[in-house]
């Protein structure tokens, strides 16, 4: 007899002692091995789990599945000194899981309204998904409305390098079926799961985790909002457990409540960045009241002073009446900056309510009246996919180039065109003057104007480039823009 036979044989006379004792147990009774695997299911259990009587459990070959009809609580036990866990199954109706799964839709429905964390919102919908069904791990994604990237907004039994599996399957072209039900818009299931990675080189990067796992089928439920979907939620299931129809159904409905937790976040951030434009148009006003008009005071009075000053026979005059003029020049210079300032600040109200484009053809149109040059403005008839925060950054890179355009570049006339999103999912805005120029790399002194648009750009994953000589500037930025989705999206 081996070591290995001999450490065996107490804990299989501590089993058949169980069988004996637990055989006629009403009750369901498992006991999991440190891996989780079966090493023994008493009668009422081996019903539940859709075992046969006769069925032979050997070591290691059985994965624990908790049958989505029966409640299972777990106590840790001590065999032969060997840790094992065992499971208690009580049978459920179908009444029970019913109200069990109304429970947890209404729970979700109430995080889902409420102003908190939407990962903390997400990760408790998944958890509850795990409790009501058969499921043994559930992921919420987003796509990114400009990007496309796909990121884990809420998981509840997911291996922690999932996402970059998933991204790296679909960088290989991979059909996903979480993708495939944001595109149909309606829930899908696979439950031939483990062949489908097998058989497709291009899932390579899930394969080992689902064999892991021991995941056979999926469902993916869309995430969708208005006409835009926004992700997916997907539950895995292993072992025999199969969902049905009714289960679908439920977890279809979660996913509407991940959407609604979705919105709910949304609503917040736009609700945050309307309460900043409030704020912008509050500092616009105040500085228009107090700073502003008192430069404009100083710029009159100073020039009084010099004309009082030129009627004076003396060279002390003469002296006061220059430096009077180069204090009249400093005043009217910041006096123009201090309007500038404000009508940039009060630009943003428009890329709130209205949209970007109302705002750049508002601000052209003030800046165009204003300063006395032409500004032509073209852009796309069709409202762009951009976050309001995306497109007040995208604002201020244009009203930044624009304003350098007229103030450094002494430019009579600007142009400013968007083209796109094109086939690559870019948008690309172009500003263009007919100025005096300057050098892109040395740039100039003691101004931050071209770093800042540089940096807002590369923020919103983008990039800038410049591009200048003695007959003109043109700035291009170049960043990520979903197109609108095709019109004809399979809805069967």
């Amino acid at each position: 007899m081996t070591e290995l036979d001999r450490t065996a044989e107490p804990r299989q006379v501590t089993l058949r002692s169980l069988d004996a004792v637990l055989h006629q147990v009403r009750d369901g009774v498992v006991v999991l091995d440190r891996d989780r695997c079966i090493s023994f299911a008493n009668v009422a259990a081996r019903q539940q789990l859709g075992m046969r009587a006769g069925d032979l459990l050997p070591a290691g070959a059985v994965p624990f599945v908790p049958p989505l009809s029966s409640e299972a609580i777990e106590v840790e036990l001590d065999m032969a000194g060997e840790p094992f866990t065992a499971v208690i199954l009580r049978d459920l109706t179908a009444a029970d899981l019913d109200q069990r799964r109304l429970a947890a839709f209404a729970r979700t429905a109430e995080r889902a309204a409420c102003a908190g964390s939407l990962q903390s919102t997400l990760d408790s919908l998944a958890a509850e998904v795990l409790e009501v069904t058969a499921a043994v791990t559930c992921a919420v994604i987003m796509t990114d409305l400009q990007t496309g990237a796909l990121s884990l907004v809420g998981a509840a039994g997911h291996p922690a390098d999932y996402l970059a599996r998933v991204e790296e399957a679909r960088r290989r072209g991979a059909p996903l079926r979480t993708l495939a039900a944001v595109g149909r818009r309606r829930p899908r299931v696979e439950r031939n799961l483990r062949a489908l990675v097998e058989d497709d080189e291009r899932f390579a990067s899930l394969a080992p985790i689902v064999a892991e796992r021991g995941w056979t089928s999926l469902v993916a439920a869309p995430l969708a909002m208005r006409e835009v979907s926004l992700g997916a939620l997907t539950a895995f299931y292993s072992g025999p457990a199969d969902p049905d129809e009714a289960e679908v159904a439920f977890l279809g409905a979660m996913a509407d409540q991940a959407a609604v937790a979705v919105n709910t976040a949304l609503l917040f951030a736009e609700a945050e960045a309307k309460a900043v434009v409030e704020e912008r148009n509050r500092l616009a006003r105040d500085l228009h009241d107090s700073v502003a008009q008192t430069l404009y005071s100083i710029v009159l009075q100073t020039r009084a002073a010099q004309a009082v000053a030129g009627r004076l026979d003396s060279a002390a005059s003469a002296m006061m009446a220059e430096r009077l003029g180069t204090v009249c020049t400093l005043a009217e210079g910041a006096l123009a900056d201090m309007r500038s300032a404000i009508t940039q600040l009060r630009a943003p109200t428009s890329a709130a309510e209205s949209g970007l484009a109302v705002a750049v053809r508002e601000h052209a149109a003030a800046v165009a009246e204003r300063e006395g040059i032409a500004v032509r403005v073209s852009l796309p008839e069709e409202p762009l996919l951009l976050s309001v925060p995306a497109e007040d950054e995208l604002f201020r890179v244009i009203a930044e180039a624009l304003t350098n355009s007229v103030r450094h570049a002494q430019a009579t006339m600007v142009e400013i065109a968007m083209t796109g999103p094109d086939e690559r999912d870019e948008l690309l805005v172009t500003i263009t003057d007919n100025g005096v120029g300057f050098d892109p790399v040395r740039g100039r002194p003691g101004h931050v104007g071209l770093a800042s648009m540089r940096e807002r750009a590369e923020r919103l994953g983008g990039r800038l480039t410049v591009e200048s000589s003695g007959q003109g500037t043109t700035i291009r930025a170049v960043v990520p823009c979903r197109r609108w989705p095709s019109r004809n999206i399979d809805r069967g």
